[in-house]
Formats: structure tokens, sequence, C-alpha cells
């Protein structure tokens, strides 16, 4: 019998990030998946602004960042029959742009974003490839499962308080639970060519003018070069229609002339990697949780590409549910805290599906402007297509309503997929500042996570005392910082009080996650009960015994 705290099924983005922080929260793991290895596929690319602020609390920054296209590269263009072909346009990119945080969204094939996790996972949790879940029972007191190696045939049984379903589209765990998921099942198919070629002449096109993708469009096909890196990877993607019966895959000669087509290179020498084919899909499963088990990622939801919000939501699944879990198994929590799960990420999950569909609807505009070569509607199209590239809205400005989130009476913004306005309204996430630490210039990220963080005025010292007596008389993981003049953390800009919405002598409190549970502009004395309470409301427990005597530092 393998005895753990958490059984995770699949080790892809999405469980490798759970078991990651999982680990880090001293909780046990083990992630089984299927595959003998990382996807040989490159997949998703798009790293968002959340899913890189999230890698680099984890350290991850130095190699996302080595990984990545530059930012220039971060466009669309749109062109007539090859990538070599005559431009319709394109879209804006990154390049200069501000980004209200200490992190770029970035270009990062998946392949090596999982080789990343993986490596960082196996420090503190247990990752079997090439093993799969045959059967699952919840109990009383946890979830038995029996897991397979398909190297040996060596059948296991495994004993968990958790089990938590990463397990893809075709979730295994959500179909035995027979949990229902909801929306569009068929908006079409994309076929996936990855290839490899290092012949100047693509890379004298690229550089020419650099895209992350190059539509080649002309009467009867819609066809997508796009390059992995600067070095010699290569995408080929054709758009099919909604068809009865999953599109078969080329064969290797017609994969071959599909991309010499895309590329304007009919003698290009390339070496053809593999092919796929899937569905493309706007679904969200009707529940998040059942009993003892969880779904996340392609599991829970199913997002078109067009928008990159798919495996970026995933992740952020894994970040919401990790620390809900590890208070819980320390005894810090009330398991009812995680029913917050399901309550903050789906909504977030519906909505990113109706983004991801809006940009698909508008990609189909961009093509039936650039085939009745109409000029002003290509643009147009284009324009509105910079929804899909520009969405720091959908990347940053989700808010969170459950119980573990105390209101103030204020409202978030209301939603937008391009326009995020920072904001520490309890819900949202806590906006990045800049700070300087003792004479080290850090993001107000760096400070949030793996603990809840006060974060005070430059007179709010009765707030970080409380934080800290509660972490030494409980072991609850809380901390607190003063910023300001004369704090313990000098605001560098002076923006900190105006963007989190407090006073001198007010305060934040910032869960594990990121995101504000609770805030006071100002203190009313020396009293401190309302953050005493708030965090009680969102562990489900009293932490009294914590509760400080009177303390005024200013």
């Amino acid at each position: 019998m393998i005895e753990k705290d958490v059984v995770i099924v699949g080790a892809g983005a999405v469980g490798l990030s759970l078991a990651m922080q999982l680990g880090r929260l001293g909780v046990s793991s083990l992630a089984v998946d299927r595959r003998a290895a990382t996807s040989d596929h490159p997949r998703a690319r798009g790293i968002n602004t959340r899913t890189a602020e999230l890698m680099r609390q984890w350290g991850m920054e130095g190699a996302i960042r080595r990984n990545a296209l530059p930012p220039e590269d971060f466009c669309f263009a749109y062109r007539r029959d090859s990538m070599r072909g005559h431009e319709y346009g394109r879209t804006v990119t990154d390049d200069g742009i501000d980004v209200p945080s200490a992190m770029p969204r970035l270009l990062v094939p998946q392949d090596i974003i999982e080789d990343e996790l993986r490596e960082r996972a196996r420090e503190s949790a247990e990752i079997r490839l090439r093993t799969e879940v045959e059967d699952f029972e919840e109990t009383e007191t946890g979830v038995l499962a029996t897991i397979r190696d398909l190297r040996t045939g060596e059948v296991q049984q495994t004993r968990s308080r958790y089990l938590v379903a990463a397990d893809g589209a075709m979730s295994m765990v959500r179909q035995r639970l027979g949990i229902p998921i909801e929306g569009n099942p068929l908006i079409g198919y994309w076929l996936g060519i990855y290839w490899k070629s290092a012949d100047p002449r693509l890379w004298a096109t690229y550089l020419e003018q650099p895209s992350m993708a190059y539509y080649a469009i002309d009467q009867d096909d819609v066809v997508v070069v796009s390059a992995v890196d600067r070095t010699n990877r290569w995408l080929t993607f054709r758009i099919l229609p909604a068809v009865t019966t999953r599109p078969a895959p080329p064969s290797h000669d017609e994969a071959l002339r599909l991309v010499r087509k895309a590329t304007g290179l009919p003698d290009l020498d390339l070496d053809l990697v593999n092919v796929q084919v899937w569905r493309v899909s706007a679904q969200v499963a009707k529940s998040y949780r059942q009993g003892r088990i969880f779904l996340a990622g392609d599991a829970a939801h199913l997002l078109p590409h067009t928008g990159g919000l798919g495996m970026n939501t995933g992740i952020q699944d894994a970040h919401n549910l990790a620390w809900k879990l590890g208070l819980v198994l320390r005894g810090h929590a009330d398991p009812a805290l995680l029913d917050s799960y399901e309550a903050e990420r789906r909504p977030v999950a519906e909505q990113n599906a109706g983004w991801s569909v809006g940009n698909n609807d508008t990609l189909k505009r961009i093509i039936a402007s650039a085939r009745a070569e109409d000029g002003p509607g290509v643009t147009a199209a284009i324009e509105a297509e910079n929804d899909h590239v520009r969405q720091e809205g959908a990347e940053l400005g989700f808010a969170y309503r459950s119980h573990a989130v105390v209101g103030d009476g204020t409202i978030p913004p209301a939603p937008s997929q391009t326009v995020y306005t920072p904001t520490a309204v309890p819900g949202c996430r806590a906006p990045h500042v800049w700070l300087d630490r003792g004479g080290e210039r850090i993001s107000s990220i760096d400070l949030l996570h793996s603990r809840f963080v006060v974060l005070a005025g430059a007179h709010g010292g009765a707030w970080v005392a409380a934080a800290r007596a509660i972490a030494d008389d409980t072991d609850i993981p809380i901390t607190g910082h003063t910023v300001g003049p004369n704090a313990e953390i000098t605001d560098v800009d002076g923006d900190f009080l105006d963007t989190y919405g407090i006073y001198v002598d007010g305060a934040v409190l910032v869960r594990p996650d990121g995101h504000v549970a609770w805030r006071a502009q100002f203190i009313d004395g020396a009293d401190t009960t309302p953050l005493i309470e708030a965090l009680e409301q969102v562990l489900g427990r009293s932490v009294r015994a914590a509760e400080p005597t009177s303390v005024v530092v200013s």
C-alpha cells in the first residue's frame, strides 16, 4: 500500500504544478501519468502574465526567460497563400509595452515548461510515468486507487486523503464520476505538425518581420506557420471544419507537402517529428468536486486555444487548490475551505471560455475578409484580434467570490478581457508595486506566496504585530510587513497606498495564492480584531488564543 496525502492523476503542466506546490507545503503526493516522458509536441506556447508571476515565485524565472522568444515576436501576421506572401496586416507586439507586473507574458513551449516543472516537483513529490490509474474508490477517510506500471504490469494500491484529476480533456476520472461537461463540444478541429528545419530562407522571412504565427490564407485553406524557438523547431497548424468524425492525420508525404506549401518553399528540407489532430471545444465541468476528488486543468474545462488561456487557467487551478489542501491537511483550516475551490475557479473558466470563443470568431472574420480581398474589413478585424494578444483583464483582473473572501463593501472592476485596473478589492489579485527591501528592488508579488501576508501602511504596525502573534501561537503560516517611508519596506514609486486603497494605518490580508482576503482602510484605535475575524472566516476555525494585546507601532 502506497500512503500519500494526495494522489494526482496526470503529470502534465497542471499535475506537476500541483505536486510541486504541495511538496513545498509539506504535503506528500504521488503524480502518475501514462506517458513515458514530457510531450513530444510543443503544444501550448504562451505563458500569460499571471502564470509568469507564479513561475517567478517558484524560482523558474531564469529558465522560462532563457527559453522564451523575444517580445517583438508576440504578434500574429496574416498573409496571402503562404508565410512569404503578401501581408494583409498584423496584431500589435509586446515589444516596449509596459505590463503592470514584474513579469511579462512569455512565449515558451509547453514541453520546456513541463521539463522544468517535473524537475522541481521531483524535489518533494513522487512522479511515476508510464503508470495509469485503473480504478479508484472514495472511503470515509480518503481515496483508494489501483495503479498499474505499464512497463512491468505490476499493480499496486494507493491510499490518500484526496485525489486530484489532472488527466486531460478525456479525463477518465471525470467520466467515472459521471460529472457532465457543459458548453459547445465541437467548434472544429486543428491539425498540428511539429517539424525541424534550419533552412536560412525560413529565417530570412522570419527575421525580416518576426511573428509568433503566420496565417497563410487562401480560398480553400488556412495554415499557420509558427516558430517554436529561434534555432530549428517549428509548428504548422491547419484549421479543419467541425465534422462528425475526427479527421484522420495526414500521411508523412501529405504533411511534408502541407508544410512546404505553407512556408512557400516547395523544396524545403525538413525533418517531420510528429503529427496531432485535436478537437476544439468550449466546455466547463458542471462540478469541480465530488467528495474527496477534485478536477483541475483540462479535466475541468476545455478552452479553445485562441487566446492561449487553456494551460494558464489549469496551472492557476492548481495554484488555487494547493494552498487549501495544504492548510486542511496540516490541520490549519476546516475542510469546508475546499468548497471555495469550485466557487472561485469555475467562474474563471467560464469567462475564459467565452473570451476564447470570441477570439475564434474574430479569427473567422479576418479569414473571410482576406478571402474577399476586403482591405478595410481585414484591418478592422485585426484590430479586434488585438484582444487575443493584449488581454490583461483576462490574465490579471479576475476576482474571486466565496466564503474565503471577506468583502469590505467595495465592488471589483467590471470584467474586461483587455483592460486591467490594479485594485486590492477583496477577491482580486493583490496588485504589483515596486518595493525596496534592504536595498533590494523587489515586487510586492515576491512577498505573496506560500503563506498569508499582511501588508500594512507605514503606521499599520499593529496589524503586522497581530499577524506575527498568530503565527507564533498557532503555527498558521502568516507574516506581515509595513510599507512606506521609514517602514520595514520602502514604497519605491510612492503608489502603494493608492493602489491598495488604504490609509497609512490600514492593511490588507493576502491569501497564499496572492488574492486579497480582507482589507481595512484604517485601524480603529489599536483594535486588530477585524483581522483575526477575517482569518477565522477564511480558515473556518478559531485563532482567538492568538489575539494580541493592543500594540501601537508608528
